[in-house]
């Protein structure tokens, strides 16, 4: 039998330790009711995120909000620096970590930046169907959205009794039996207009959390809503927001959930504007909730108030 050489155990426990200290160190643990910076642009996720520029070693901003929900902790406040360049990516608030209090309630300042659920198409991606018109596959499935340089396409619905699709125009798209047909201008091809489709959801998902504020974000682009509140969640207060072009609905309300909506404009989205089903109660108080792509409220059961006055299915609700 092979016996380590004396002290081996001893130094190897001392690395050990010495390597998990080095962890901890770059990967900072949440403390609860701390600002975290959130920087795409000169962010780094191996930050801390306690400061608004990078200054020194693993001090600066996060590269994205993701990271931010993960070490804020509870109370926390996080704050996105509006770049200029959308941030790519979906956010989940989950739980006591990213809940508050009636006090201090878990903020998100999002001041105007954007946030975006859309990912490339492959330019190797299109089929030619016929003359002008293309299509391709997404790899996630109905409902979907169609965008170029940040703003969504005019998408032409196929009629549900339909059995042939629609006409489209050029830059006009249609959604028709899992595929994306897309029509061109004269002398072009689909990879010339770098367009994107829906890669991710939800935006925002909030399951099981309390005590939450979020504002100053638009949010598009999403497979299906912008902001998706799932069962459990109460005191939430979503304040200038811009939900738009997102594949289902720019909020859907779901589960006992409780949300107030203030001061935002929804609209563009696929199927409805706001979704609201059974038991959830939502309030919208100096809100712009249009009916051009959808209708503005689409109720399955629940509670609605619409500037202090309860609303009822099938009533006018666009502003």
């Amino acid at each position: 039998m092979q016996h380590e050489p004396a002290g081996f155990s001893n130094w190897l426990s001392r690395s050990t330790a010495a390597v998990v200290a080095l962890l901890l160190l770059s990967c900072p643990l949440p403390v609860a009711g701390q600002t975290v910076h959130v920087n795409n642009q000169l962010g780094n996720d191996r930050f801390d995120g306690l400061a608004a520029q990078p200054s020194g070693r693993n001090v600066g901003p996060v590269e994205t909000i993701g990271r931010a929900t993960r070490i804020a902790g509870t109370r926390g406040r996080i704050v996105v620096a509006n770049t200029g360049q959308p941030y790519y990516e979906n956010v989940a608030l989950f739980g006591y970590k990213n809940s508050g209090t009636a006090r201090q309630p878990f903020r998100i300042e999002g001041q105007g930046a954007v946030l975006d659920g859309t990912i490339p198409v492959p330019d190797d991606a299109w089929e030619n169907v016929e003359g002008a018109l293309f299509r391709f596959k997404p790899t996630r499935l109905a409902p979907q959205v169609l965008y170029q340089e940040g703003r969504p396409l005019e998408q032409v619905k196929k009629a549900a009794e339909a059995i042939a699709r629609p006409r489209i125009e050029p830059r006009q798209w249609c959604y028709d039996n899992g595929y994306i047909y897309f029509r061109v201008e004269e002398k072009m091809l689909p990879d010339r207009y770098q367009l994107r489709y829906a890669g991710h959801g939800a935006g925002i998902l909030l399951n099981r959390v309390d005590h939450v504020e979020i504002s100053g974000l638009v949010i598009q682009g999403f497979q299906f809503d912008g902001i998706q509140v799932k069962d459990a969640v109460s005191d939430i207060r979503l304040t200038g927001l811009n939900l738009r072009g997102n594949g289902r609905s720019g909020i859907s309300i779901a589960g006992a959930s409780e949300v107030t909506v203030s001061d935002s404009l929804i609209g563009n989205n696929g199927r409805a504007q706001v979704l609201l089903e059974s038991p959830a109660k939502a309030s919208f108080d100096n809100c712009d909730v249009l009916d051009n792509t959808a209708e503005a409220f689409v109720m399955e059961g629940g509670k609605l108030l619409i500037d202090g006055k309860p609303h009822e299915p099938g009533a006018s609700s666009s502003r």
